[in-house]
């Protein structure tokens, strides 16, 4: 598939895209995407038509698995086994071992977590305070698509067969992967054909007013419908610091995890950094120093635009 990226690398000058040496703009970004569970990796790729699957366990686990089932997968340069079903070409392996590397590459590493702590309570027009008067960005995760039906990831994963037993899910990877690659494809229509949500479009809105900049992790082309230019992460361009030294805040909307590391990342550089969080549950990146709007992103949302 195709893929044509744009690296932009500025310096602070410009309020409007002060991360922008950071991460990856493409209008058509690669439907891509890897994760790990229990000591797998997983991932897959999809241009809508086509699937590849990636599949990686390590020693223990091959050592489990019967002869039959050793012979489906590689072994590779990390003592691992690697086993790839493409739909792209006749080199599953190599395409597989390309998705889960730019899942490194992409990773800030791992996530942020505070067990326990107790972040502090942030009301409407505090955040409104300070989206208007403090420099900020906007970073968006699963929980803002879910109105537009856009599975998030506990969703995905029971629809691959994560939620109910483990082992059988990693036999339908290796036995059944065509009914895998029907469930990707089906997961790429919903978010290349779901409808953008009211939080969607006033975000895209208070963006522009306010001249700040989203990021997102997010696979689906919900921001780009409704006219803006998001951002995603990815570590792989990263040239500089400069651009984000300035930064006071991250504003997570429908964030539930630091899945890319990316908050930890900010965290340890810029520990005066504040993370702001509006989920209707408390995440887990959240420190005792930082603030949650317990409430709907696409309800708050509108509320915060300046006319």
């Amino acid at each position: 598939m195709k893929q044509t990226f744009l690296l932009i690398v500025l310096f602070a000058q410009a309020i409007a895209t002060p991360l922008q040496s950071f991460f990856v703009e493409s209008d058509d970004h690669p439907f891509e995407m890897g994760w790990e569970k229990e000591g797998v990796r997983f991932g897959f790729q999809s241009d809508g038509e086509k699937v590849c699957l990636a599949l990686e366990i390590p020693e223990n686990y091959w050592k489990e698995l019967s002869s039959r089932d050793r012979n489906l997968f590689r072994k590779t340069i990390n003592e691992s086994y690697l086993f790839g079903f493409s739909t792209f070409s006749s080199d599953p392996w190599e395409e597989a071992q390309g998705i889960l590397a730019r899942r490194d590459a992409s990773c800030f590493g791992a996530p942020l977590e505070n067990i326990g702590a107790i972040p502090s309570f942030i009301e409407e027009e505090e955040i409104r305070g300070w989206v208007q008067d403090k420099r900020v960005i906007f970073y968006t995760g699963a929980g803002l698509s879910i109105a537009s039906g856009i599975p998030d990831m506990r969703k995905l994963e029971e629809q691959l067969g994560f939620q109910s037993n483990f082992d059988e899910a990693l036999a339908k990877w290796m036995y059944a992967p065509e009914h895998i690659g029907q469930e990707i494809i089906a997961f790429r229509d919903a978010c290349s054909k779901g409808a953008p949500a009211r939080g969607h479009h006033a975000l895209s809105r208070l963006a522009k007013e306010t001249n700040k900049q989203i990021l997102t992790e997010n696979l689906d082309w919900m921001h780009e419908r409704v006219g803006s230019h998001p951002l995603r992460v990815s570590k792989r361009v990263v040239q500089t610091r400069e651009s984000i030294d300035d930064i006071h805040a991250v504003i997570c909307i429908g964030l539930s995890h630091d899945d890319k590391g990316f908050l930890r990342w900010m965290k340890e550089h810029h520990p005066e950094i504040k993370i702001i969080a509006v989920n209707p549950l408390c995440p887990s990146y959240l420190g005792s120093e930082d603030l949650w709007y317990p409430g709907d992103a696409h309800e708050i949302l509108p509320k915060l635009l300046l006319n």
